[in-house]
């Protein structure tokens, strides 16, 4: 028995350098959508972004890369604790930029992983892990134009910064509200 799930702006396979226009939140709760079953075992997936904004972007990059991060958060939960393990994704606009923040309060990234976690094969997950997904995360950045860059501390927590430009190719309206 087959359950299909309706993501909306999200686009599932192939790549793509084609933008889509979407509403930055249903884009953003879609995401989290995908990561259900994680979720309801791991903890919780707070969305913080202005309802109004609408924005042409390029769906299958970005969704990948948030993705990516946001199963990152998930993952590093050692404990499944539903009430207290959290990551939250904020997006914002900031002038010509669109600013995602991901943050968890899991157990952070050791000083000695941090110059690392870039590196194609690293991972910290042993045998579950296979260590591209921020190696592919990074490139997916570059090609938007982007920059990617996160902070971590030991026993508090990892914040993901991620600024892709809002408006990238002359003539396209970006942002509409």
């Amino acid at each position: 028995h087959t359950r299909l799930r309706t993501v909306t702006g999200v686009q599932t396979c192939g790549s793509s350098d084609l933008l889509r226009r979407v509403v930055l939140r249903d884009f953003l709760e879609s995401l989290a959508g995908l990561l259900g079953p994680e979720v309801s075992m791991k903890g919780s997936v707070t969305i913080e972004c202005d309802r109004a904004v609408t924005i042409d972007i390029d769906t299958y990059k970005l969704g990948q890369v948030l993705l990516n991060i946001i199963l990152n958060a998930l993952q590093s939960f050692r404990l499944p604790r539903k009430d207290s393990n959290r990551v939250v994704v904020r997006a914002d606009l900031r002038g010509p930029d669109l600013v995602f923040s991901i943050t968890d309060n899991g157990p952070g990234i050791p000083p000695g992983d941090i110059e690392r976690i870039f590196d194609p094969f690293f991972t910290s997950k042993g045998k579950t892990g296979l260590g591209l997904g921020l190696t592919i995360s990074r490139e997916l950045v570059t090609l938007l134009d982007g920059k990617l860059e996160i902070e971590s501390e030991e026993g508090v927590g990892t914040r993901c910064l991620l600024t892709v430009p809002a408006a990238h190719q002359a003539g396209w309206p970006r942002v509409l509200h």
